[in-house]
C-alpha cells in the first residue's frame, strides 16, 4: 500500500475521461483474488466524490495518474499537470485539490465548488519552553504590578497613621475597653500585615474601629475586588491559549517572518498559491514571494515541501492550500498548520470546454 500524493487523471468508461488531482489518495494495488485483475485502487474524499457523481450521472470512470504530478502551470502555450491534461482531451474530469482560479477559467471549465479552501503555512512544531511560575505573573503587565505594590505601600502607610493619631482607633483605647487586647492591631508592621491578608483573601484579627479607618477599609477591599476579578479573569485566558502561546515559535505574524532571515520560506513552483503570493494586494505577501524569488525556495510538489520542513529544524516554511496543510499536519505529528487563513478560494472538478458534464 503506497500513497498517492500527486496528480491524477481519470478515464471513464463511456464518454467520459476523468482527471484528478490534488487531494490526497490513497493508492492500493490489488490482486487477481480480489477481482480486480492487478489494476491499481484508488480510494480518498476525492474519490468517493467522484464514485458517487459517476453513480448518479451513470457513467463509468477509469483513474490514472498524471505524469507532472501537478494540477497544472500555464507554460507558453500549453499548460501541465492535470489542468493541461483536461485541457488537450486527455481526460474527460480533472479531479482532486484543484483550485479554481480566472487564469484555469480561461482554459478549462469548473464544476460547482465542493469545497472552500484558502492559503496557510506549514510549519514545524516548535519545542515547548519551560516557564516554571512565571506565568503567574502573565495577566498584568509590569507597569500594573508596580502600580499595585505602590497602593500596598501607600495603603499601609495610611492605616499606620490612621491608627496611631485618630482617638477612635484601636491604639487609643483604654485598656479596661479592650479585653481582647487590640491595642497594637495597627502598628507599622500590622497595617500592613493588615493590607497583605486582604489582598490575599485572608482574614484578620481586628478591622479597623475609626470610622476614616473603615472607610479606608471600604476603598481597599474595592480595590482588592477588582484586581482579584481581573487576575483571575486574565490567568484563565492565557492558560487556556497555552497551546498558541508558550511553543517558541520563531515568528508569530508574516512580517516577522519576512524579517527573519534564518527561515526560508517556500511553495511549489508554479502553482497558484505562488502567483497569488506574487498578484498580492498586501505589500508584506507580496515582499515574502520575492524573498522566494530570490532564494529560489520553490520546491516540485508537497511531498518535497514536507521533506523540506520535517528535516530543516524550523528553517523552512511552506505556503500550502489549507486542505493539504490539514493533511500533512494530522499525517506528520512534527508538523502544523499556522498563520490566519490567505486568499479564500475553492475547489472543483475542471472540466473540458466542450463538456457535456457541465
Amino acid at each position: 500500500m503506497v500513497e498517492h500524493n500527486g496528480q491524477f487523471s481519470v478515464q471513464a468508461g463511456q464518454p467520459t475521461t476523468a482527471s484528478s488531482g490534488g487531494l490526497n489518495v490513497l493508492k492500493v494495488s490489488t490482486s487477481d483474488q480480489a477481482g480486480k485483475g492487478g489494476k491499481d485502487v484508488y480510494s480518498g474524499f476525492v474519490i468517493d466524490l467522484l464514485e458517487e457523481v459517476a453513480r448518479r450521472a451513470g457513467f463509468e470512470v477509469e483513474l490514472f495518474p498524471n505524469a507532472d504530478g501537478q494540477v497544472g502551470a500555464s507554460r507558453g502555450s500549453g499548460w501541465t499537470g492535470v489542468i493541461g491534461d483536461v485541457k488537450d482531451g486527455r481526460a474527460d474530469i480533472g479531479a482532486g485539490a484543484i483550485t479554481v482560479t480566472s487564469l484555469r477559467e480561461d482554459a478549462v471549465d469548473f464544476s460547482k465548488p465542493f469545497m472552500s479552501n484558502s492559503i496557510n503555512l506549514l510549519v514545524q512544531k516548535p519545542e515547548w519552553s519551560s516557564i516554571g511560575l512565571g506565568y503567574l505573573t502573565r495577566p498584568f503587565s509590569t507597569d500594573y504590578w508596580i502600580m499595585v505594590l505602590v497602593c500596598l505601600l501607600l495603603v499601609g502607610i495610611v492605616f499606620f497613621l490612621i491608627g496611631k493619631f485618630s482617638p477612635y482607633e484601636w491604639g487609643n483605647v483604654a485598656a479596661d475597653r479592650d479585653p481582647r487586647g487590640a491595642k497594637n492591631s495597627f502598628t507599622f508592621r500590622n497595617s500592613y500585615l493588615f493590607a497583605l491578608s486582604t489582598i490575599s483573601w485572608q482574614g484578620f484579627r481586628e478591622a479597623p474601629k475609626s470610622l476614616s479607618g473603615r472607610i479606608m477599609a471600604a476603598f481597599w477591599f474595592l480595590f482588592v475586588l477588582f484586581t482579584l476579578i481581573a487576575y483571575t479573569g486574565n490567568l484563565t485566558a492565557y492558560l487556556l491559549a497555552r497551546p498558541e502561546q508558550i511553543p517558541d515559535m520563531p515568528f508569530r505574524t508574516y512580517e516577522e517572518l519576512l524579517e527573519s532571515s534564518d527561515i526560508d520560506v517556500g511553495s511549489v513552483n508554479f502553482g497558484t498559491t505562488q502567483e497569488m503570493l506574487r498578484k498580492s494586494h498586501s505589500e508584506t505577501l507580496r515582499s515574502l514571494w520575492s524573498k522566494m524569488n530570490s532564494a529560489r525556495s520553490f520546491v516540485e510538489d508537497y511531498e518535497d515541501g514536507v521533506q523540506r520542513a520535517e528535516g530543516s529544524n524550523g528553517g523552512f516554511v511552506m505556503f500550502m492550500e489549507s486542505a493539504s496543510a490539514e493533511y500533512y499536519a494530522r499525517k506528520h505529528c512534527d508538523l502544523m498548520v499556522f498563520g490566519e487563513n490567505l486568499f479564500p478560494t475553492s475547489m472543483a472538478f475542471a472540466l473540458p470546454k466542450t463538456s457535456v458534464w457541465k
